[in-house]
């Protein structure tokens, strides 16, 4: 490599790091080249040279920050699981895998920066094959571990590892909705619970029924114990004039179709009868318009998520009875495509919330209106003895609609299957959560 080479790689260098700073500070909607310029004391020139243009710089910082986002040491877990000699042993070092996950702080801000990178890519479609081939490696990497543990005869030996790793990957994915819970959040020992209990029993060798053993009551370290970086504002208020109405519903229409970065206001205000004043009237500015639509957008899915659920459980007459409706719930939601691009648009809109804190108020409420629902259908089946006391029902909920939300890792990965096993594995990890033993 030529010293000519080498500064190149470090201007390219020095203006993607730049970028990513840029890209976690004020999302794709803030981003400013400029700003990364002076940051990389580069210049525009460097700017088309190494990356085209704006986009091809913001697919670049995206994918970075996804990379970057797996933060667990694969080796380190690799070396770990290899001297396990027993399924006890195996088991408690996963265990303590996903209580590290959750609830290191670090590791809860690479999941936030993961979620926003994701949520960029689900609406570019060249962003999100290239976030697809930076997972596939980190699958790979996982997979191997749980191979080598089914040579070994420690897990389920039909288990099809790479599903699997697919599958545990999203319910991590999904501890993000205890983070934006200004309350219940940012830990939760119920949703470690859950998630430990759901991740291991589809490995147990003979699907015995899994039940909860001392060795996973793991004790936080003091380091761990800070409050959430997130910030909460003031929810954006929703306004009932015809003419905001109107606007948030055009912008609503592009986001779903073309993502954050189509909304341009032309196209906001075509066939409104309004102009750009109305926009700086009711919303101060395009982000603002932005963040609103967001808002009304994350209000008009949320209820998706208990169709039929309420109504259906409330008729169980048994454990069995309840553990169906739950399963009937669970293969909807995995199926169903009007389900899957209400799964797609929630995380599209969680991920401009991470650094939007008035944004975040609003859909922390909305989400709240969801987990406040199923909590109480929880509260029910623990009264009935359907359910195990072991856990609160706010906390388990968050973790059960998160699991769904986390199928997405899934869904982007061709070659996985994304139903049958997707499925089997939910529907054991529901009645090893939830089930009284």
């Amino acid at each position: 490599m030529t010293i000519s080479d080498t500064k190149e790689l470090s201007t390219r260098s020095a203006i993607l790091l730049a970028a990513c700073s840029e890209l976690q500070a004020f999302g794709p909607v803030g981003f400013r080249v400029s700003r990364v310029l002076e940051s990389a004391n580069a210049s525009f020139s460097s700017l088309y040279h190494h990356f085209e243009d704006r986009e091809g710089l913001l697919r670049a910082a995206t994918v970075r920050m996804f990379q970057l986002s797996n933060r667990y040491d694969i080796a380190e877990l690799a070396r770990v699981t290899s001297e396990a000699t027993t399924t006890t042993e195996f088991f408690n070092v996963i265990a303590r895998q996903i209580f590290t996950i959750a609830n290191d702080p670090a590791l809860m801000q690479a999941r936030q920066e993961r979620i926003a990178a994701l949520a960029y890519g689900l609406s570019d479609p060249e962003l999100l094959e290239a976030i697809v081939n930076a997972q596939k490696r980190g699958v790979s990497g996982l997979t191997s571990i749980f191979d080598l543990a089914k040579d070994r005869g420690l897990i389920r030996q039909d288990l099809n590892t790479e599903s699997y790793v697919a599958w545990l990957m999203g319910i991590l994915l999904g501890h993000i909705l205890v983070e934006i819970d200004p309350e219940l959040g940012p830990r939760s020992s119920t949703w470690d619970r859950c998630a430990i209990l759901a991740a291991l029993q589809p490995l147990t060798p003979n699907r015995e029924p899994l039940v909860w053993s001392s060795d996973w009551d793991f004790a936080m370290p003091r380091e761990w114990e800070q409050p959430s970086t997130l910030i909460w504002g003031e929810a954006i208020p929703r306004s009932q004039h015809p003419t905001a109405k109107l606007l948030i519903g055009n912008t609503i229409h592009i986001l779903k179709n073309q993502g954050e970065k189509a909304v341009r206001i032309p196209l906001v205000l075509a066939d409104s009868g309004t102009s750009v004043t109305s926009i700086y009237h009711f919303f101060g500015d395009r982000a603002g318009l932005i963040a609103a639509a967001h808002a009304e957008r994350f209000m008009q899915l949320s209820p998706i998520a208990v169709v039929d659920y309420r109504a259906t459980t409330a008729l169980a007459r048994s454990a069995d009875d309840f553990f169906a409706f739950l399963r009937f719930n669970l293969i909807a939601h995995a199926t169903e495509e009007a389900v899957v691009r209400w799964r797609w648009g929630r995380i599209e809109i969680l991920g401009s919330a991470i650094r939007n804190a008035s944004l975040l108020a609003s859909i922390s409420q909305s989400q709240r209106d969801v987990i406040d629902q199923i909590a109480a259908i929880t509260s029910d089946g623990q009264s009935r003895g359907f359910i195990s006391s072991e856990i609160m029902p706010h906390e388990s909920a968050i973790w059960y609609i998160g699991m769904q939300m986390g199928r997405v890792l899934t869904e982007i990965q061709p070659g996985i299957n994304t139903n049958e096993d997707w499925i089997d594995y939910a529907i054991e990890g529901i009645d090893a959560a939830f089930r009284c033993r």
